[in-house]
C-alpha cells in the first residue's frame, strides 16, 4: 500500500487527551479542584466550577481525545523502506543536502547586470530579481553533431569534482535602461530583476528632500531651536524614517546597514551615513541630562537600600529569619550588580519622558512607547558609583560600632 501504521496512534487517529488524559474534565482553575476560594469575607463556593471543583477540558473540549499530530489524525504514515512506492528494488534511495551555487558567462551580459549579479548572486535569487530553472533537453532535431558524428552535449564545466553535481540552466532578469520625470528634471538609471529594483540613479532623492536634510543636521548644534528642527526635519517622509530607523535599532552600523539597504537608490550612501551620525547625536543630547538624572535617583535609592541593609539592621533580620551566613553573603554579592541595574534603568525611564516630549509627534507613538533610550555610558558610571557606594558603607562598617558580615571579618583579619 505504500504506507504502514501509525505508531504513536496504532491507527486510530486521535490519542489521549494529554491534559484530562481521557477523562474530559480537569481541575477548576479557580479553586483548583477545592470546590471554594478564599474572600475577605471567608470561603465562598466557587462560582467558575459551580462547586464541582472541575470543569470542562479545554484541551479536547470535553472529548478525552485529541487528533494524532504525527499522522496527522490520517492513522497512516509513507512507508520509509519503499518510499511510500509500495515496491522495493536494488534502486537505492539518496537524499542528498547540497549547497547550490552558480556561475554564468559574465563578459556576455551588459557589465552593470553583470555585476549587480555577481555581487550578491544569492540575494538576486531569494528577492526575485532572477529566475533560475534546470536547462530543458534539447529537442532531437535541435541536437548538433561533432566532426566525428557524436552529438555535443553543452555543460558547464566537463570534468567534475567528487563533491560537486554541475547542472545546466537557464535563468531571466528583466534588465534595462528607464527614466523619471521628477518635476522639472529627468532622472535616468536602470530597472533590474522581476522585483523592479532600480540601480545606477543619482541622488534624486537627497534632491527633494534637502530642506529636511539640513534642518535635521543643525539639530545637534541648536538646543534650545531642537524640537523646531526636528518637525521641520520630519516633514519628509525619508528623513523621518532614517529618525525612526535609529531610534528603534539604537545602533549607528546597524542603522546605517539596514537604511542603505532599503534605500538602494536615489540616496548618496555617503549623505546617508552623516544623517544617521547626526541623528544618533541628537538622541544622545535629547536624553543626556535626564539620563544623569535618573542615574543619580536611582543610586540613591540604591545607597538607601544599602545603608539599611546593612548599618540599620536589615542583613542582621534574615540572619534572625534563620536564613544560612553563606546564602547571606551570596546576597551581599548580588547588591553590586543590584545598584548597577537601578542606576542604568532609572536612567533609561527618566530619559523616556525627555525622549517622548522631544519625539513626540515626529515618530509613531506606538515606537516611543515601545522603545527605551540607550544607556550609553551609564552602564560605566552606574557600576563606578556603585562601587563608591559599597566602598563607603563597608568603611562605615570597618570604623563604626556595627554588625559586620563573616567575610568582611575574614578580610580585615587577612589585611591587618
Amino acid at each position: 500500500t505504500g504506507r504502514m501504521q501509525c505508531a504513536r496512534c496504532h491507527g486510530k487517529t486521535t490519542n489521549l487527551c494529554p491534559r484530562c488524559q481521557g477523562r474530559r474534565f480537569m481541575k477548576c482553575p479557580k479553586c483548583l479542584g477545592t470546590t471554594k476560594i478564599q474572600t475577605n469575607n471567608g470561603p465562598i463556593v466557587c462560582q467558575f466550577c459551580r462547586g464541582d471543583g472541575k470543569v470542562s477540558c479545554t484541551v479536547c473540549a470535553a472529548r478525552g481525545q485529541v487528533k494524532c499530530q504525527v499522522c496527522a489524525a490520517i492513522g497512516s504514515l509513507p512507508c520509509k523502506p519503499c518510499a511510500a512506492t509500495g515496491w522495493l528494488s536494488h534502486l537505492a534511495h539518496i537524499e542528498v543536502y547540497a549547497q547550490l551555487s552558480f556561475d554564468f558567462d559574465k563578459e556576455s551580459l551588459p557589465p552593470l547586470l553583470s555585476a549587480s549579479i555577481q555581487k550578491n548572486s544569492a540575494r538576486c535569487i531569494e528577492k526575485h530579481e532572477i529566475e533560475v530553472a534546470i536547462k530543458k533537453p534539447i529537442p532531437s532535431g535541435q541536437v548538433q553533431f561533432d566532426k566525428n558524428g557524436q552529438p555535443i552535449i553543452p555543460s558547464t564545466v566537463m570534468s567534475e569534482p567528487d563533491d560537486t553535481i554541475w547542472i545546466d540552466y537557464e535563468a531571466i532578469s528583466p534588465f534595462g535602461p528607464i527614466t523619471f520625470q521628477l518635476e522639472a528634471e529627468k532622472v535616468a538609471g536602470y530597472l533590474f530583476g522581476f522585483q523592479t529594483r532600480l540601480i545606477e540613479f543619482p541622488p534624486f532623492l537627497d534632491k527633494l528632500t534637502k530642506l529636511s536634510q539640513n534642518a535635521l543636521l543643525e539639530a545637534p548644534k541648536d538646543s534650545s531651536g531642537r524640537r523646531e528642527h526636528l518637525e521641520k526635519a520630519a516633514q519628509s517622509r525619508f528623513v523621518k524614517d532614517i529618525i525612526s530607523q535609529t531610534l528603534i535599532l539604537k545602533n549607528v552600523p546597524k542603522s546605517k546597514f539596514f537604511l542603505g539597504e532599503k534605500y538602494a537608490t536615489g540616496v548618496d550612501k555617503n549623505n546617508l551615513n552623516i544623517l544617521v551620525d547626526a541623528t544618533d547625536l541628537t538622541l544622545r543630547l535629547i536624553t543626556r541630562t535626564w539620563r544623569s538624572i535618573g542615574m543619580f535617583v536611582g543610586l540613591i535609592i540604591f545607597a538607601i537600600f544599602v545603608e539599611f541593609y546593612f548599618i540599620a539592621g536589615g542583613r542582621l533580620s534574615l540572619k534572625i529569619l534563620g536564613l544560612p551566613e553563606f546564602g547571606i553573603a551570596i546576597f551581599d554579592i548580588l547588591l553590586i550588580p543590584l545598584g548597577i541595574i537601578m542606576g542604568v534603568y532609572a536612567s533609561k525611564f527618566i530619559a523616556k519622558w525627555s525622549q517622548n516630549k522631544a519625539l513626540h509627534g515626529i515618530v509613531d507613538p506606538e515606537i516611543l512607547k515601545a522603545i527605551l533610550p540607550k544607556a550609553g555610558k551609564t552602564t560605566m558610571w552606574s557600576a563606578f558609583f556603585t562601587a563608591i557606594i559599597m566602598l563607603c558603607t563597608l568603611g562605615i562598617l570597618v570604623t563604626a560600632d556595627y554588625p559586620r558580615p563573616d567575610w568582611l571579618e575574614f578580610m580585615m583579619m587577612k589585611t591587618l
